[in-house]
């Protein structure tokens, strides 16, 4: 369906991300409750039918816990909206009723988000409501902005990490919005997870992540910046840096290819070996292992 546009234009992207937030905002409501799966701070509504004295309101605690009712105290944190209705109705069919009709509805979801940050129209912080992709995170933040460039980088964090643009952090994942948007390519459209962070860098940027003391995106505003001048930009090196193994992630013709560079031989004297950066580059300084 999106053979017809062209990138052409700086409003290209705009029109595509139109068409795809309809797309996606329509889907959300089907796909956003029954496997869902609920976490501390949420909010949830449980209704027993013909039982007015059991339906209820409540906040999933911060150890995952919500009282009910008859049954006490009960562990919800990480069951599915189905899970739970199945556990209520099993426990409420032992004791107390017979043949319940439980129906759980989440009424506000607080326990997962997934950030979308840079060049999108309403950068911040949004819900994760059930499964969702990259796509529809991007919709739900307005789309790309006109100076957006033509790839965004998903952030992961590692498990047990606060997530965020911490140094914490999974090698990042470069989507090409090209391939995605304007040729259909939906094997690009990632699932998002809980503390993702979605980067659209402008066109004229560079980003720096990894080992850097103020990771982030940086413009380039016409100048010509190398890959020192980029750790530099970024506060330096971490001391846990691996500056031998520092790479370079580039994006041409459609094709991602990683250029590997030795900054300690920079350092070093030999600033041949310093690489000018292209809009776009993204700049990857490894963590060293001890």
């Amino acid at each position: 369906m999106f053979e017809k546009y062209s990138l052409s234009g700086k409003a290209s992207y705009r029109n595509i991300m139109l068409v795809v937030s309809m797309m996606c905002l329509l889907a959300v409501p089907a796909l956003a409750n029954q496997d869902y799966k609920i976490g501390s701070r949420d909010v949830i509504k449980i209704s027993v039918y013909e039982e007015a004295d059991l339906t209820k309101t409540v906040r999933v605690s911060s150890e995952g816990m919500i009282s009910f009712p008859l049954l006490g105290n009960l562990k919800v944190a990480g069951l599915t909206v189905t899970g739970l209705e199945y556990k209520l109705t099993r426990l409420l069919a032992k004791d107390y009723l017979v043949n319940p009709q439980v129906s759980v509805f989440v009424e506000g979801y607080h326990s997962k988000k997934v950030f979308v940050l840079g060049a999108v129209n309403k950068p911040g912080s949004y819900e994760l409501m059930g499964d969702a992709t990259v796509l529809e995170m991007i919709s739900r933040a307005e789309g790309i902005t006109e100076d957006g460039g033509s790839s965004l980088i998903l952030l992961r964090s590692r498990p047990g990490s606060k997530g965020m643009l911490s140094h914490n952090a999974e090698e990042p994942i470069v989507v090409d919005l090209n391939k995605l948007l304007v040729k259909g390519d939906i094997t690009r459209n990632i699932m998002v997870q809980d503390k993702d962070v979605i980067h659209v860098p402008k066109a004229d940027s560079i980003f720096v992540l990894g080992e850097v003391k103020n990771p982030g995106s940086f413009k380039l505003e016409g100048k010509s910046i190398t890959v020192m001048q980029a750790i530099t930009m970024a506060g330096g090196l971490t001391r846990i840096a691996a500056p031998r193994r520092t790479k370079v992630i580039r994006v041409e013709a459609g094709q991602e290819k990683s250029i590997l560079v030795d900054l300690k031989e920079i350092m070093e004297g030999n600033k041949r070996r310093d690489v000018v950066l292209k809009a776009e580059d993204m700049v990857i300084v490894s963590e060293s292992f001890f």
